[in-house]
């Protein structure tokens, strides 16, 4: 299970590594803290990927904001 989160953290960091530079601070800070320490200490799986949904999902809507072309 750590590999797969592991995997996972790897994926998204790789995804917001092309983004604004908002969104890679954000997501640079964010997406260690969320998978090395935050969801550990959560007890179900559904809770911390709801929790993962509010705390990382807004850098992806930042990121296709349509005035920012």
């Amino acid at each position: 299970m750590a590999f797969c989160y592991f995997w996972i953290a790897g994926w998204l960091i790789r995804r917001v590594a092309f983004t604004g530079r908002e969104v890679r601070l954000a997501g640079c800070t964010l997406i260690p803290f969320y998978f090395g320490y935050y969801m550990q200490t959560r007890g179900y799986f559904f809770q911390a990927f709801a929790d993962g949904l509010f705390i990382l999902g807004p850098m992806f809507i930042l990121n296709d904001r349509p005035w920012s072309r």
